[in-house]
């Protein structure tokens, strides 16, 4: 692909991380800008919400995207799932997905997020196959994650809960604050402050 093509820079960050999965052309860059909506999200907005039936998958490109549900903790919101940088967050199971999933999906900071219906997701998967692969690279990174929470979310220990947390999810743990962390593990803000200090101890004493 010819690095010198103009494209606002968010593409360009795109076909960097597309690039290192699979051979790109620059007919690429030119779908991504067909393709993708840019979206510039503020901490607190929402990219959907429960009962619509909007189509679509949000790449995260900078920020951090949440899947919600509300009251379902003691009355507090969950989040189900947090997605970071190159993560997405779909509104459907797949991309022929009839049926949209519950809950919300929230920026949980000021987020650049780029966005796909999933008509041109299904587009690209039957026309070319290195955007299938961007896609199941997208699909791979989403599965894995919802596997390893659900590793994390099994455990009946709320402490054994966080250890696992901070083990799977290392990089996330530093960009999410204690409350996100509570709601995210279904734990009281108190336990992860608890934790915290015992990592904190526990590694100055490695």
């Amino acid at each position: 692909m010819n690095r010198n093509l103009k494209a606002p820079k968010v593409f360009l960050d795109l076909m960097e991380f597309w690039a290192k999965h699979c051979h790109l052309e620059d007919y690429h860059l030119q779908w991504a800008m067909e393709s993708f909506e840019i979206l510039n999200l503020k901490r607190g907005e929402y990219l959907f919400h429960e009962g619509s039936n909007l189509k679509i998958t949000g790449l995260v490109m900078n920020g951090l995207l949440a899947r919600e549900k509300e009251g379902s903790w003691k009355g507090r919101r969950r989040l189900v799932l947090i997605a970071g940088q190159y993560q997405s967050i779909s509104t459907t199971i797949h991309p022929y997905s009839t049926t949209c999933i519950m809950g919300d999906i929230v920026a949980l900071r000021k987020s650049l997020i780029l966005v796909i219906g999933n008509k041109k997701i299904r587009q690209g998967l039957e026309q070319d196959p290195n955007t299938a692969c961007l896609v199941n690279i997208l699909s791979n990174n989403n599965s894995r994650a919802l596997a390893k929470m659900l590793t994390v979310k099994e455990s009946t220990s709320p402490s054994e809960r966080y250890l696992l947390f901070d083990r799977l999810f290392p990089e996330l743990r530093k960009l999410t604050t204690q409350r996100e962390q509570a709601d995210l593990l279904g734990i009281s803000r108190d336990t992860v402050q608890k934790m915290q200090r015992f990592l904190l101890f526990n590694g100055q004493n490695r």
